[in-house]
């Protein structure tokens, strides 16, 4: 899915994310189930999709834009498909925590060890304000 050279994240056989994509580029992919976005008003955007499904695991993607060009990505995913209903009252940070093992387990099957790559950055990491752990990828660009 992450490819080590060049960091493009392949989430299907036509639809490859670049780090040059613009906003508008990656949401005319129409990927995932449900799709939203958030302008911070300090030239960042996050453009959020929910159930995008690759290989057998369903991937919750945030795609971080700075002045329109792409910056981050930041992903979970499950075995299960996400039951986008559920609000906060479902997160737990005992099952969050368990999920940075699952992510790291993950991330060193698709890159190894080594987390900085001539393109960019790649981390796990449990946010305690958000309470949710991710896997994190911030490109050079």
């Amino acid at each position: 899915m992450i490819n080590r050279k060049t960091g493009f994240v392949e989430l299907a056989f036509d639809k490859t994310i670049k780090p040059t994509m613009t906003l508008g580029e990656i949401k005319s992919m129409d990927i995932g189930e449900s799709q939203s976005e958030l302008d911070m008003g300090n030239g960042w955007k996050w453009y959020n999709v929910r159930n995008v499904k690759v290989a057998n695991l369903y991937f919750i993607i945030s795609f971080g834009f700075l002045d329109e060009r792409l910056k981050e990505l930041s992903l979970g995913f499950s075995k299960l498909k996400y039951d986008l209903s559920k609000g906060w009252e479902s997160c737990s940070e005992k099952e969050e925590r368990q999920n940075d093992v699952i992510f790291n387990k993950w991330l060193n099957t698709e890159l190894g060890s080594e987390r900085t790559i001539s393109w960019g950055e790649v981390w796990v990491g449990y946010d305690e304000k958000g309470g949710s752990s991710s896997i994190g990828l911030r490109y050079n660009n």
